[in-house]
């Protein structure tokens, strides 16, 4: 790629116009996908009135930034990691040849994201209910036909969902979320072994600690004992060291 012949008069505005997208990433997450769009025409604009119509190498520069920008921003402040979405995107960077092909690619990136944030939220408000209920439910059936019945979603949805949010399986987030509060029950309560498995969803007392163990290396009551929670619990015992020393 050639060198660009940036203007000697601000050097610095010059390069800021085409890497610095924050203004599009702002609307983008502030006001709408068509905020971040009309962001991106008036940079544009602003890039021809004082420099002339981009050429080639600076759309392709533009929409680059613009294409890692989102990204970029998306990531830090919504937490939202649109991989697949950036890789997509490159493409736009390479079929541009005026500036309307300009525009139309910077919308096409900027609806792209759109789209992939959209999904991604519902897939998000599906989880979180899915979460509220497992969390609700602990005790009881939590099957994938049983959850996703309760959130008015398909089974394969509800699998695919777990693993673009948390990257394990259903059954997984299930398991990890009993024992947490097998762990807390333990290290909380005096509770019996019997009735915290049955809290905890597990048939049998048996079963659960073959689980308990298999995740912790431990058994359910060495845990217990090594709870500085429960140790804490107990009633202490009177020390008759020094009077027996004395007799």
């Amino acid at each position: 790629m050639a060198e660009l012949a940036v203007p000697e008069q601000n050097v610095i505005d010059y390069w800021d116009l085409f890497y610095n997208q924050r203004s599009i990433c702002e609307a983008f997450v502030s006001e709408s996908a068509e905020g971040a769009k009309d962001a991106f025409h008036q940079q544009v604009a602003r890039i021809t009135r004082l420099y002339g119509a981009p050429n080639t190498e600076q759309s392709f520069i533009l929409l680059t930034s613009l294409n890692r920008g989102l990204y970029d921003y998306l990531q830090y402040h919504l937490n939202l990691s649109l991989t697949e979405c950036c890789y997509r995107n490159r493409v736009h960077n390479h079929a541009v040849h005026s500036t309307q092909d300009l525009l139309s690619a910077g919308d096409h990136i900027i609806m792209d994201y759109h789209a992939a944030t959209r999904t991604y939220q519902l897939q998000r408000s599906h989880f979180d209910n899915a979460c509220a209920y497992i969390q609700s439910h602990l005790s009881s059936d939590l099957s994938l036909q049983a959850v996703s019945s309760a959130i008015f979603i398909s089974k394969c949805h509800l699998c695919e969902i777990f693993s673009t949010v948390t990257g394990r399986t259903f059954g997984d987030y299930v398991r990890r979320q009993r024992l947490t509060r097998a762990k807390l029950l333990l290290s909380t309560t005096q509770r019996t072994i019997e009735d915290i498995s049955q809290a905890c969803g597990y048939q049998t007392a048996a079963y659960f600690s073959t689980v308990f163990k298999k995740e912790m290396g431990q058994s359910p009551m060495q845990f217990r004992r090594s709870s500085s929670q429960w140790q804490a619990d107990q009633p202490q015992l009177p020390d008759f060291s020094a009077s027996l020393a004395m007799e």
